[in-house]
């Protein structure tokens, strides 16, 4: 999310897909993200790893079904600094003390994909949690998610 007079983030993203074996593949896909404040301080980054296995991955034939198994894992720290120059000049008070709040989940799962219409059905684990001064705090969700999606192919 890029903010009125805030630098667009920085995204790095590695993506592997191994060739054909039996017709599935395997493919690994690792992306990190940093944000940055107008003083070019960091502000916001995160993680996230993710490998499917299936059939199908790089198909070219949108009506051409593909299914696959997936782990994918992501964190997320966001940064406050009440001490940085806002976009429109006013400044905070300069005290040391930040503000950190870190998030993270991991899924493993099945999806299936058939001409825009995408299912999923996946355990998750998340955490949340946040850290003021010296003290942390965390909360630990588990549950089942199944997700519906569907994408229009323009002709």
């Amino acid at each position: 999310l890029q903010r009125f007079g805030q630098p667009k983030p920085v995204r790095v993203d590695l993506i592997y897909t191994s060739p054909d074996i039996n017709d599935y593949r395997v493919r690994f896909a690792a992306r990190s993200g940093y944000g940055f404040t107008t003083e070019g301080q960091l502000n916001s980054q995160y993680q996230s790893r993710e490998l499917r296995i299936g059939r199908n991955l790089e198909r070219s034939n949108f009506s051409e079904p593909t299914w696959y198994f997936f782990v994918a894992d992501e964190s997320e720290a966001l940064i406050w600094d009440p001490g940085v120059t806002s976009a429109f000049g006013s400044t905070g008070s300069r005290f040391q003390l930040q503000e950190q709040v870190e998030m993270g989940d991991l899924q493993v799962g099945v999806a299936y994909d058939w001409n825009g219409l995408q299912t999923s059905f996946s355990y998750i684990e998340r955490e949340v949690g946040t850290t003021v001064g010296r003290e942390t705090f965390y909360a630990d969700e588990n549950f089942v998610g199944v997700t519906l999606t569907y994408r229009h192919q323009a002709p």
